[in-house]
Protein backbone atom coordinates (compact mmCIF):
# COMPACT_ATOMS: atom_id res chain seq x y z
CA UNK A 1 0.00 0.00 0.00
CA UNK A 2 3.13 2.49 1.04
CA UNK A 3 4.12 1.73 -2.62
CA UNK A 4 0.79 2.68 -4.28
CA UNK A 5 0.67 6.21 -2.13
CA UNK A 6 3.98 6.97 -3.14
CA UNK A 7 3.47 6.25 -7.15
CA UNK A 8 0.18 8.75 -6.53
CA UNK A 9 2.83 10.95 -4.64
CA UNK A 10 5.16 11.20 -6.92
CA UNK A 11 2.69 11.83 -9.99
CA UNK A 12 1.25 14.53 -8.19
CA UNK A 13 5.09 15.86 -7.08
CA UNK A 14 6.23 15.84 -11.15
CA UNK A 15 3.92 15.56 -13.43
CA UNK A 16 0.28 16.63 -12.29
CA UNK A 17 1.12 19.88 -10.67
CA UNK A 18 -1.24 23.11 -10.97
CA UNK A 19 -0.39 26.48 -9.44
CA UNK A 20 -1.99 27.13 -6.23
CA UNK A 21 -3.29 30.44 -5.73
CA UNK A 22 -2.56 31.89 -1.79
CA UNK A 23 -6.53 32.35 -1.50
CA UNK A 24 -7.03 28.33 -1.91
CA UNK A 25 -4.98 27.25 0.53
CA UNK A 26 -7.19 27.95 4.00
CA UNK A 27 -9.18 24.69 4.41
CA UNK A 28 -9.24 21.48 6.40
CA UNK A 29 -6.03 18.96 5.32
CA UNK A 30 -6.34 15.23 6.25
CA UNK A 31 -3.09 13.33 7.07
CA UNK A 32 -2.26 10.13 5.47
CA UNK A 33 -1.10 8.08 8.43
CA UNK A 34 -2.40 4.57 8.40
CA UNK A 35 -1.74 4.25 12.04
CA UNK A 36 -3.87 7.63 13.34
CA UNK A 37 -6.18 10.22 12.29
CA UNK A 38 -4.17 13.48 11.50
CA UNK A 39 -6.19 16.46 10.86
CA UNK A 40 -4.64 20.62 10.02
CA UNK A 41 -6.77 23.06 9.68
CA UNK A 42 -5.07 26.34 8.27
CA UNK A 43 -7.67 29.38 8.39
CA UNK A 44 -7.56 32.58 6.66
CA UNK A 45 -6.31 34.41 9.10
CA UNK A 46 -2.72 33.33 9.14
CA UNK A 47 -3.64 30.28 12.20
CA UNK A 48 -3.81 26.42 12.15
CA UNK A 49 -5.08 23.97 14.73
CA UNK A 50 -4.04 20.49 14.69
CA UNK A 51 -5.10 17.05 15.95
CA UNK A 52 -3.24 13.68 15.82
CA UNK A 53 -4.81 10.65 17.55
CA UNK A 54 -3.32 7.16 17.58
CA UNK A 55 -3.24 4.25 19.89
CA UNK A 56 0.08 5.15 21.26
CA UNK A 57 -0.03 9.30 21.07
CA UNK A 58 -3.07 11.98 20.91
CA UNK A 59 -2.47 15.38 20.85
CA UNK A 60 -3.89 19.20 19.69
CA UNK A 61 -1.94 21.91 18.72
CA UNK A 62 -1.99 25.47 17.16
CA UNK A 63 0.51 27.83 15.71
CA UNK A 64 0.75 30.08 12.23
CA UNK A 65 1.19 29.52 8.93
CA UNK A 66 2.59 31.69 5.87
CA UNK A 67 2.86 31.03 2.17
CA UNK A 68 5.92 32.17 -0.48
CA UNK A 69 6.76 31.35 -3.49
CA UNK A 70 10.19 29.51 -4.85
CA UNK A 71 10.61 29.71 -8.32
CA UNK A 72 7.53 27.40 -9.32
CA UNK A 73 6.73 26.25 -6.18
CA UNK A 74 4.37 27.65 -3.41
CA UNK A 75 5.84 26.92 -0.34
CA UNK A 76 3.91 27.04 3.10
CA UNK A 77 5.59 27.18 6.46
CA UNK A 78 3.83 26.07 9.24
CA UNK A 79 5.42 27.61 12.89
CA UNK A 80 4.87 25.71 15.81
CA UNK A 81 3.81 22.19 14.03
CA UNK A 82 4.15 18.77 15.36
CA UNK A 83 5.16 16.21 13.00
CA UNK A 84 4.26 12.73 13.61
CA UNK A 85 6.37 9.47 12.44
CA UNK A 86 5.08 7.82 9.17
CA UNK A 87 4.12 5.58 11.19
CA UNK A 88 2.01 7.69 13.70
CA UNK A 89 4.07 5.94 16.80
CA UNK A 90 5.91 9.13 17.92
CA UNK A 91 6.21 13.33 17.38
CA UNK A 92 9.14 14.17 15.58
CA UNK A 93 10.20 16.21 17.91
CA UNK A 94 8.09 16.40 21.25
CA UNK A 95 7.75 20.19 21.03
CA UNK A 96 6.47 22.10 18.40
CA UNK A 97 9.02 23.47 15.56
CA UNK A 98 8.75 25.02 12.21
CA UNK A 99 8.18 23.44 9.21
CA UNK A 100 8.96 24.47 5.56
CA UNK A 101 6.53 22.13 3.09
CA UNK A 102 5.35 22.80 -0.52
CA UNK A 103 1.67 22.91 -1.63
CA UNK A 104 0.55 21.01 -5.00
CA UNK A 105 -2.78 19.92 -6.44
CA UNK A 106 -3.67 17.93 -9.44
CA UNK A 107 -6.78 16.56 -10.77
CA UNK A 108 -8.69 19.06 -8.55
CA UNK A 109 -7.21 17.69 -5.50
CA UNK A 110 -4.60 19.92 -3.46
CA UNK A 111 -2.06 18.56 -1.05
CA UNK A 112 0.87 19.58 1.51
CA UNK A 113 3.93 17.69 1.20
CA UNK A 114 5.39 17.39 4.06
CA UNK A 115 7.76 15.13 3.60
CA UNK A 116 8.32 13.16 0.23
CA UNK A 117 10.80 11.05 1.12
CA UNK A 118 8.84 9.18 4.09
CA UNK A 119 5.30 10.39 2.15
CA UNK A 120 3.94 12.25 4.87
CA UNK A 121 1.25 14.38 3.19
CA UNK A 122 -2.23 15.97 3.64
CA UNK A 123 -4.94 16.05 1.25
CA UNK A 124 -7.69 19.13 1.01
CA UNK A 125 -10.58 18.10 2.37
CA UNK A 126 -12.76 21.50 2.67
CA UNK A 127 -12.76 24.45 1.87
CA UNK A 128 -12.30 27.93 3.75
Amino acid sequence: MRTVWAIILLCLITSCGQPIPPGSVPGAYRGNHPYGSHLLTLNPDGTFTQSFVSAAESFTNSGSWSTYQKKNERRLVLTDFREVDSAGLQCIPSSATTVDTYLQAGSGRQFIIVNADVNIFFEKTGGK
